[in-house]
């Protein structure tokens, strides 16, 4: 908000996109790599037991609300990491029309937008299941029509799964805060 008081009840969240257990889709439960807290009135959140390790992400969200996201945390053994103050920011949004190839519009087709993916092998799944953290979701309708608003602002990877298993990637895509792109 305009005025940067405390918000209450946002879901933070703490990822290791680069770990091997988000591709190998392992439960969440138990891991030290995936962890989730909510803010407290005063906007306050706290991690304990992470695993030390490098190349962790930290998301903050309220809501459909445009999230914020801190990238590039190193975390050794018995040290603390302060996040300093996060800003919830404008949002923006993404939305368009999936075809098949022969031009008809596809409906039931499954969309998940997250950060732009990078990685060594410059490769990303056609699964949605495998992405570290699905900043939005949308399925298309009877039209081809799907639109996934409240993004934060910045590039993106979008996946696409049809029904009948047929499925791509774009990226990057960049979302623009205050625009919702259909293009």
């Amino acid at each position: 908000e305009a005025t940067k008081s405390p918000v209450e009840g946002a879901t933070v969240r703490l990822v290791r996109p680069d770990s091997l257990f988000a591709y190998v889709r392992a439960k969440k439960e138990g891991r030290q790599d995936d962890l989730l807290a909510r803010t407290d009135p005063e906007g306050r959140f706290t991690f304990r037991n992470v695993l030390p390790s490098t190349g962790y992400a930290l998301y903050a969200r309220r809501g459909t609300a445009a999230g914020v996201t801190r990238t590039k945390i190193d975390l050794g053994a018995r040290e603390t990491f302060d996040a300093g103050d996060l800003v919830l920011g404008t949002a923006g949004g993404l939305g368009g029309h999936v075809t098949g190839p022969d031009g008809k519009p596809l409906p039931g087709v499954r969309v998940a937008v997250t950060w732009q993916v990078k990685n060594e092998f410059s490769v990303v799944l056609t699964d949605a299941k495998t992405l570290p953290w699905v900043e939005g979701t949308a399925v298309t309708d009877d039209a081809g029509v799907w639109a996934v608003p409240g993004l934060e602002a910045g590039d993106k990877t979008v996946v696409f799964e049809a029904p009948s298993g047929a499925a791509d990637v774009k990226t990057p895509i960049t979302v623009t805060a205050g625009t919702q792109r259909t293009d």
